[in-house]
């Protein structure tokens, strides 16, 4: 089960491989797999090429799920003038089309998946749809094991690997490739592929961004390189945004814009989870954690992981550290979460660079009052009101726009909200929400003692390299405006 990126195409290079287009395959690797046509080599296999990834499973699941089976049995009959059984269980009409297919062509059929789990990342929010397309889909992959003498290559793809128990506990004879040494580079370009194939595509990128071929080089593996699959080292770029950016010669986060999962921002919020510490390099897990998504009780950091917003950095002792693979992948992940978490897509305007200068010079005045602006954006109708809320979006806002910003930092002196380094200025932050009836401007004096109080200063006081001027601000959310009520600066 590659990742999300270059999915589809490998399917279809396997359609035609195994149609017997031999043709598509000459001169490349694959041409050595089959002895020629005239000793019996690159013969027709009927495919079965399911293509969930278009689909849309959320208003009737169960009957979209059907519609979208039987197209392409209808496909694959048509095609291959077999016989269109009328049967209503899915799982018989497949298994009859299989020993149909196979007895006309003589050869064993080809089933693939397309993002075979689609039908239940739209409806993971909703236990009462998501139940029996779970259902439905564990018979219906069933017939892989049960046909399997009529099949000579199958293979799914998807984002979110589930639980054997929750879709294939009875198809045991599937290899999982997700994170397996062999198959770690199958869907990226390694860095000596990009270096060996794309010289000309670097070099006009490099002339047209007016940069040597080194800095332009160094830009393209910060920004879409860092995926490891298998925890062995092998890193890959993202296939569709390095295309991309050699293609149109600008760096922008194509990876992003062609789609964020909704159903992992919906997990997101709806559950409220603390995701602090994917910023501040905290995460570890067992293979077998990161392996298995569970429906009833779903994790965020296994899916992080299987959706590509996280990637595997270190590996020790059983266990995988991860965290963002490159720049494109950390600013799609705030950018969105941003997004949803104010319910605007209006947040990325030009006093975005007005907040950058602002802390930049040390305008933390001007800042402040920035910052108020864009939280006023924030509507009315959010649910939650918890200092984790307003400090999430804290962070993700100075994230977004590129600062240095550390959260929940710890040192022998207490826990530190945020710390934002500059060139110039080293700003800790300390947040607090202010609800009905409290004292705003006594509770940022607060947050102004604790950062004295607990000393979180001090490791930087006591760098005799430290050059920056520290600069100590207690910030008040209010709980009913949504946004800045007060704030206190030393």
């Amino acid at each position: 089960r590659p990742r999300r990126f270059g999915k589809s195409m490998m399917l279809s290079t396997l359609e035609e491989y195994f149609k017997g287009n031999h043709e598509l395959f000459r001169g490349l690797a694959a041409d050595q797999l089959e002895p020629p046509e005239s000793e019996g080599g690159w013969k027709e296999h009927i495919v079965f090429h399911f293509d969930f990834a278009s689909g849309v499973f959320q208003n009737n699941g169960i009957n979209e799920l059907h519609d979208n089976i039987n197209n392409t049995f209808s496909d694959v009959v048509r095609k291959h003038n077999l016989e269109l059984p009328q049967i209503h269980s899915l799982t018989t009409k497949f298994q009859n089309l299989i020993d149909q297919a196979a007895e006309k062509s003589g050869l064993p059929v080809v089933i693939l998946f397309d993002e075979y789990d689609q039908p239940l990342n739209q409806n993971l929010m909703d236990y009462d749809k998501l139940q029996p397309l779970r259902n439905e889909m564990r018979a219906f992959f069933s017939i892989l094991k049960t046909a399997s003498e009529n099949i000579r290559f199958a293979m799914l793809t998807g984002v979110t690997k589930f639980s054997g128990v929750t879709l294939f506990s009875g198809v045991n004879q599937l290899f999982d490739i997700s994170m397996s040494q062999q198959y770690a580079d199958i869907c990226g370009i390694t860095q000596n592929e990009l270096e060996v194939n794309f010289p000309q595509e670097l070099s006009r990128l490099a002339k047209a961004q007016q940069l040597s071929c080194t800095d332009t080089l160094e830009i393209v593996q910060k920004k879409y390189d860092g995926y490891d699959f298998a925890g062995g080292g092998t890193k890959v770029y993202n296939p569709f945004s390095t295309i991309r950016v050699l293609a149109e010669k600008e760096f922008n986060n194509y990876w992003f814009s062609s789609g964020t999962p909704s159903f992992l921002i919906d997990l997101i919020q709806t559950k409220h989870f603390d995701i602090a510490p994917i910023f501040d390099n905290q995460i570890s897990l067992s293979k077998n954690q990161l392996e298995n998504f569970a429906t009833e009780k779903p994790s965020l950091i296994p899916l992080l992981y299987q959706t590509g917003y996280l990637t595997i950095k270190d590996f020790d002792e059983g266990e995988f550290d991860l965290g963002f693979p490159n720049q494109e992948v950390e600013y799609g992940f705030v950018n969105s979460l941003i997004e949803r978490l104010t319910q605007s897509d209006t947040l990325v305007d030009s006093s975005f660079d007005a907040l950058i200068s602002n802390i930049r010079k040390g305008n933390i005045n001007e800042f402040v009052q920035r910052l108020t602006a864009i939280f006023s954006k924030i509507p009315y109708d959010l649910d939650n009101k918890t200092e984790k809320h307003f400090q999430t979006l804290f962070w993700f806002l100075l994230d977004l726009i590129g600062m240095q910003i550390a959260v929940e930092v710890h040192s022998a002196y207490g826990s530190a909200d945020a710390i934002i380094s500059t060139k110039k200025f080293t700003y800790i932050f300390e947040l607090k929400v202010k609800t009905e009836g409290q004292d705003g401007e006594k509770l940022a004096e607060t947050a102004l003692q604790q950062i004295e109080d607990q000393g979180y200063a001090k490791p930087f006081k006591q760098n005799p390299d430290e050059k920056r001027k520290i600069i100590k601000v207690g910030l008040v959310f209010d709980s009913e405006t949504r946004t800045v009520s007060d704030y206190k600066i030393s």
